[in-house]
């Protein structure tokens, strides 16, 4: 756990770095060209290694039959992208919940893991994260799913909810499921800090500092933790070198063939869809890992 409190205490200095210089990058290229390269260094790693999660955590497991069923759910997802773009979104921000409460759970090693809880958890922190800028979620939101009247709806409907309740939420679950060491509450309390301050930044680079500097990390972790136990944090970065740049070199490919309007949105909306249809398998693979495995926290 004191790995925990070290990571919220940094996190919450990033963030610190964010919100003083918010000035000088804020709506610029900057803003835009950090989070894509956020994205691509953490972001796209923290997920290239599920089959090597799959293979490790499971008995019976096949290579060929693991990564044709990979494509095949992403591509399932991609579809629902292009014709029910309104679904896909909302679908989006259910597994995001799931995926981050799920992480979350295991690195504070909260006592109760009933899934309605997590979920609960997850939720809180995905809105708090979205919802502190309704007209820019609602701008991006338009453009992703473009214009899509369920979408625009369900926006409406989740920023009518002050962020605070999300707050509030998320805080109550995290200190009352606490697992009651001192180390915890110390990472507790610091990592409330952390996102905290996300609010005091933009909807973009919140966000993206979350999920690449607080959420990717951890699922590193604690894929090193259950997977591979013998090994250093540097093993996993070189396996993951070439699965990263496969995942990459997959997502441009769809680029490349995509003539829909769809892919013409632009590049950090594209961006945006692209990671997301390979969000749902990994969520998958995680929760597998997860379930076959008690995950420790140094």
């Amino acid at each position: 756990m004191k790995g925990v409190a070290l990571h919220s205490f940094a996190a919450l200095l990033v963030t610190c770095g964010a919100f003083l210089t918010k000035s000088w990058w804020e709506g610029s290229s900057t803003e835009f060209t950090v989070a894509v390269v956020a994205i691509l260094i953490a972001g796209v790693p923290h997920g290239s290694l599920d089959h090597e999660v799959e293979g490790r955590t499971r008995k019976k497991f096949q290579l060929l039959r693991f990564l044709v069923m990979y494509i095949i759910v992403a591509f399932i997802y991609l579809g629902v992208w292009m014709i029910w773009p309104g679904i896909a979104f909302i679908i989006f921000l259910l597994i995001t919940a799931w995926h981050f409460g799920e992480t979350d759970f295991h690195s504070f090693q909260l006592k109760n893991h009933n899934p309605g809880l997590l979920f609960l958890y997850g939720i809180s922190i995905t809105l708090w994260l979205l919802v502190q800028e309704k007209e820019t979620l609602l701008h991006w939101t338009n453009i992703i799913t473009q214009g899509n009247s369920l979408a625009t709806v369900t926006v409406e409907k989740i920023t009518s909810i002050s962020p605070n309740w999300w707050y509030i939420t998320l805080a109550i679950i995290l200190v009352l499921n606490n697992e009651g060491s001192k180390k915890s509450y110390i990472a507790s309390f610091f990592f409330l800090l952390f996102v905290f301050l996300l609010s005091y930044t933009t909807l973009l680079i919140g966000f993206v500092i979350y999920f690449t500097g607080w959420h990717s990390l951890h699922a590193l972790q604690h894929i090193r933790m259950s997977a591979f136990k013998t090994e250093h944090f540097k093993v996993l970065v070189k396996k993951a070198l070439f699965p990263t740049v496969g995942a990459l070199v997959f997502l441009g490919a769809i680029v490349w063939l995509g003539n829909k309007e769809w892919m013409q949105i632009g590049f950090l909306p594209a961006i945006f869809i692209l990671l997301s249809i390979l969000t749902l398998p990994h969520m998958l693979v995680m929760h597998r890992m997860y379930e076959a495995k008690k995950v420790e926290v140094e």
